[in-house]
């Protein structure tokens, strides 16, 4: 009975999407997203033709809701029942930032995030608080003379807010250093550069407790798609590289990852179907050569 009742769910949120997601779309002007309904399901066959109308364990449907101008406005989550856990309402100023995030654990408030910005639009103050109005965590922003953002991350501990960690960002917006403290005791460091296209490229984490170091290496296409990342460890000896292929419309794929010695360790392959607006509205994910997971997206537009 419960597969009647899901099936029967299921088809109402996924109806009226579709049939908008495929018909009457004028493709010389891309036409603007207003719900996406996304769901995971197990396969029936080895090639993902086919696959179970009832979701996949411990997965859920993901409906969002999107403004004119691309922003999320708010997400929900429906369980295997149908029922409803969690919903996250977004709110946006005239300049598109989110200025206020509020998190619902079935109907009651779970968690709130308010954020302030300046006339740059740079977040300059982000305030969580608890299901009971308690503030639990805190981002403060501070500028030197070269206004490069400095980004302070505090948790409550002990009934304290403490310092956790910082980012460190340059004129260009990119995050160039990240500190982490333990006990008001600065414990890690990252430094990361980036190439003349706004592309991390490397990233140093450093151990200040142990002086260990791990340095990783990011490689890109030349539309800034990441297609490599390479770790190395202390002795510059790779301890992992993963690869990554795309489509001409940036889709993944192709994920491919190695081991120390170079060794191939595990690959996933992923195979799309495309609506008329050429939004993907199916994901099919491969394991040697055989479907184990498909996504399936239902899309309307304004």
């Amino acid at each position: 009975m419960r597969s009647v009742v899901f099936g029967w769910f299921l088809l109402c949120l996924f109806s009226c999407g579709k049939r908008e997601a495929v018909n009457n779309l004028d493709v010389s002007v891309p036409p603007i997203v207003k719900a996406i309904i996304e769901s995971i399901h197990d396969p029936i066959d080895s090639r993902g033709l086919q696959y179970n109308s009832q979701i996949s364990e411990n997965s859920y449907i993901v409906k969002s809701l999107f403004t004119e101008q691309g922003n999320l406005k708010q997400k929900e989550k429906y369980d295997q029942k149908g029922n409803m856990e969690w919903r996250e309402v977004n709110s946006y100023d005239k300049s598109n930032n989110p200025i206020k995030q509020v998190l619902y654990h079935y109907r009651k408030v779970s968690r709130k995030t308010i954020n302030r910005f300046n006339e740059l639009n740079q977040l300059i103050e982000n305030t969580i608080f608890d299901a009971d109005g308690k503030l639990i965590e805190k981002k403060l922003a501070q500028f030197n003379s070269q206004q490069e953002r400095t980004l302070t991350f505090y948790i409550l501990k002990r009934g304290v807010l403490e310092k956790n960690s910082a980012s460190v960002f340059n004129k260009s917006g990119n995050n160039t250093e990240n500190l982490f403290f333990s006990d008001k005791k600065l414990v890690r460091q990252e430094l990361n550069k980036y190439d003349n296209r706004g592309n991390r490229t490397e990233s140093l984490e450093i151990d200040l407790n142990s002086g260990m170091k791990k340095l990783t290496h990011f490689n890109y296409n030349i539309r800034n798609d990441m297609t490599e990342m390479i770790t190395l460890n202390a002795s510059l000896m790779i301890e992992s590289r993963i690869t990554y292929a795309y489509d001409s419309g940036h889709h993944l794929i192709k994920h491919s990852s190695y081991g120390v010695a170079g060794n191939h360790q595990e690959s996933k392959d992923f195979l799309y179907e495309f609506d008329a607006a050429g939004q993907w509205i199916k994901q099919i994910t491969f394991e040697k050569r055989k479907a184990v997971s498909i996504t399936v997206r239902s899309i309307e537009y304004y």
